[in-house]
């Protein structure tokens, strides 16, 4: 379970959570972290197998990784520490950048550790870091928009807004774009930076 990626309504997952609950469905797939968050508050019996979520005990998601505890087991992401290191691969790629924009899904509890790793980034290559909070789709427009007025050297995505349009709208202001899912690029993005989700897959099933 996932929400739609090209219109961010985040709104419907606990909605659709609960159809998957009224369906009786063996198990649930959710991806970052909205996903999980609101399949664990529409079931305590159903297995859901996480992806690609943000630290799953600093969001409440398990009890530890060790012994995650409940119905819930899968993998989390790293995209935290890629999102800061995305800054220093701004500047390999544009030395003369000095300010970027850190695009955060609100709704999204990830938000805040993604901002935090990406100031770090920021703190070691002498990069101004101004982070944006999304709410809705029209706080992407009027991001870009601001642009036209005050304009970053680059915009650094969370992988859990709308990427697909967030990489129309970069293109449209000319603005380089970067996130830490490898669909970004594919979407529009400049670049995405990423480990390669079927080899961490893979590697889980062969250690089970």
């Amino acid at each position: 379970m996932s929400f739609d990626r090209d219109e961010g309504q985040v709104s419907r997952l606990p909605e659709l959570a609960t159809e998957l609950v009224r369906l009786r469905v063996d198990v649930i797939m959710t991806w970052f972290t909205p996903a999980a968050q609101a399949a664990k508050q529409a079931t305590r019996e159903i297995p859901i197998v996480m992806a690609l979520v943000g630290n799953p005990v600093e969001t409440g998601l398990v009890e530890s990784l060790a012994r995650p505890g409940g119905n819930i087991t899968g993998m989390a992401g790293v995209a935290a520490e890629l999102a800061g290191k995305s800054v220093q691969l701004i500047r390999d790629m544009l030395p003369t950048a000095r300010r970027v924009v850190a695009l955060a899904n609100a709704p999204d509890p990830f938000s805040k550790p993604i901002i935090e790793h990406i100031r770090l980034g920021g703190a070691a290559t002498g990069t101004m870091v101004d982070p944006i909070m999304i709410q809705s789709a029209a706080d992407l427009e009027l991001a870009f928009q601001s642009t036209e007025v005050d304009r970053p050297d680059a915009v650094i995505v969370q992988p859990s807004l709308p990427t697909k349009r967030v990489a129309e709208l970069a293109i449209k202001y000319r603005v380089p774009s970067v996130s830490v899912i490898r669909g970004f690029a594919k979407d529009g993005g400049l670049m995405a930076y990423q480990s390669k989700e079927i080899d961490l897959y893979r590697q889980r099933e062969l250690c089970r």
